[in-house]
This record gives C-alpha cells, structure tokens and sequence, in this order.
C-alpha cells in the first residue's frame, strides 16, 4: 500500500496544540519554492493592454478554462483580459488560444513561479486571494510524493482543531499542521491541497500540496481527488460567512478548472470513515450541490 493511502486526513488536536513550543518559533522564512519553473513573461504583439508597466504573461487556454476562473488564478480583473484581448468574450473560449495577461505575474495552478503576494481577485460571488505555497513555507514536498494525474473528484474537509486553536493566526496553524502531516504521519508534506483560511477582511485560499501532487486527505480515496480544507471545527457551528462564500467561489473555479462536475464533490465521510467535515458543514455541501446554497 502506497505511504499516501495509510493514514486518514485527521489533523490530530493533541498533536497540534502540544507542538505551540517548537513552532512559535517556525516564523515565515524568505520563500524559495523548488516546485515551479521560472517563467519569461513574453508580451505578443497586438492590442495595448492595460498593464502600464507593460508586464505580465502569456497563457495557453485549457479545457474548462473560463474568463472568471483565469482571473482568479491571475490575480486580474476580468476587464483587463477583455481589454488586452478583443476576441477573449466572444464565445465559445477554445483551449488553445493565447491570451495576454496584463500586470499577472503567475498563474497559480500552473508551473509558473508564484508570486510572493496575491492581488485581491473580485468577480462574481465573494472575492478571495489566493496564497501561494512559497509565502508560508520554503520546505520542498518530500520523495515519497506520487503525481495526481487528472483530477475527477474534490473533497471538502475541515481542519478541526478545536476551541484552544481558534483564534490561532493562519499561517501559525498551516504550520502545526504541515509539521504534524510530515513528522507525525510523515508524509511528503500538508495532505491538503488548498485550506480556506480565516484572518483578513478578503478570505485567503492558501496553496497547501501542490495539485500536481495526489494528496494524503481521504483514506483510499486520494487518486485522482483534490483536497480543500476549511480552517475551524464545523461539527456543530457553519464557517463564518466570508469562508463560506470564498469556499463557493473556490469551489465552483476548481470545478471549472478540472472539469469536475456537482455530483463529483464529495465531504470526507462520504469517502471514507469519518466524522470530516462536521455535521453543519456537510449539510451546507449537501445545499451547495442542490444549488441552494447562499
């Protein structure tokens, strides 16, 4: 049985809370993130765009692409791709063409070197931003990673730390939990792909393993499954309304993203044996699949 497969996702309370000491010291480090190549941004030529600097990067249109979930990924408005590429609204949005992207300096789910900060991103639904990897940790994933290889299936969790970590800053508790991931369950890194966080006015969605890594969150159930996690114990409370409705954005974009349809995205339990992601945010998942969530 592959190390990924052996252990649930459960990010043990005890374990977290007893290793305050030694990560209060785990302060963030300038990032130096192996996992991406470097990319030449490569202005085309064509219309002027707003990007003032002239900065920004060319990007290759996937299957499932949409002008929304780039923009989001972009860390752009929608109006600037409109503007710095006439032809982008006009239906449909064929994989293959080239955009220009003014002012983006990655595009995060891709092999592009992330950016130390995020723009706020608005669009439709509740804007998030989106944390790179690099920003919180500068620790490679460990040789025991395996590819993901092409994602079918998202799966909601939430972190259940409990009352004595709630009101722990964000990036302390990413910490507590990639340390426990790695040294107590000693996987290659975080088993989740994306956590939705808690501090800020605008909701961070912070990077945890890389996507084009299978994840450690669902026990038999990692192949081919993009993990997101919740920061909060959601057992018998909802996630505040802004997690909430960057976790909708976020998932609807991943959805698009991977092509991933409703009956697709899954709660922990449903997956394997597990109480994941608490009662009162499954119930909301449930709503959010029959389209009736707020």
């Amino acid at each position: 049985m592959p190390s990924s497969e052996r252990f649930p996702c459960v990010t043990r309370r005890g374990f977290l809370v007893g290793t305050a000491a030694v990560l209060a010291a785990g302060c963030i480090r300038t990032p130096q993130n192996q996992e991406y190549a470097p990319v030449t941004p490569v202005r085309p030529a064509g219309p002027a765009t707003t990007g003032g600097d002239g900065s920004g990067l060319t990007y290759t249109v996937e299957r499932g692409d949409t002008l929304y979930s780039i923009s989001r990924r972009a860390g752009i408005p929608v109006a600037d791709i409109e503007n710095a590429n006439p032809r982008s609204s006009d239906p449909p949005l064929r994989p293959g063409t080239r955009l220009w992207l003014p002012g983006a300096i990655a595009i995060i789910g891709t092999t592009a070197a992330p950016p130390t900060t995020t723009p706020e991103v608005a669009g439709k639904g509740e804007p998030y931003r989106l944390v790179p990897r690099s920003t919180w940790t500068d620790a490679k994933i460990g040789p025991k990673r395996e590819p993901m290889g092409k994602v079918l299936k998202i799966t909601v969790h939430h972190t259940d730390e409990g009352e004595r970590l709630a009101e722990v800053p964000d990036a302390e508790l990413l910490k507590r939990i990639d340390n426990y991931h790695r040294e107590g369950r000693h996987w290659p890194s975080i088993g989740y792909h994306y956590l939705v966080g808690r501090d800020g006015e605008i909701c961070n969605i912070y990077e945890g393993r890389p996507a084009q890594f299978k994840g450690t969150h669902t026990l038999h159930n990692n192949s081919n499954n993009l993990g997101i996690a919740v920061m909060g114990d959601f057992m018998h409370k909802l996630p505040t309304p802004k997690q909430l409705r960057a976790l909708r954005a976020f998932l609807d974009d991943s959805r698009s993203r991977f092509s991933v349809s409703l009956t697709q995205v899954y709660g922990h339990r449903e997956l394997s044996a597990s109480s994941c992601p608490g009662d009162a945010l499954f119930a909301w998942l449930k709503d959010y699949r029959a389209g009736r969530a707020g």
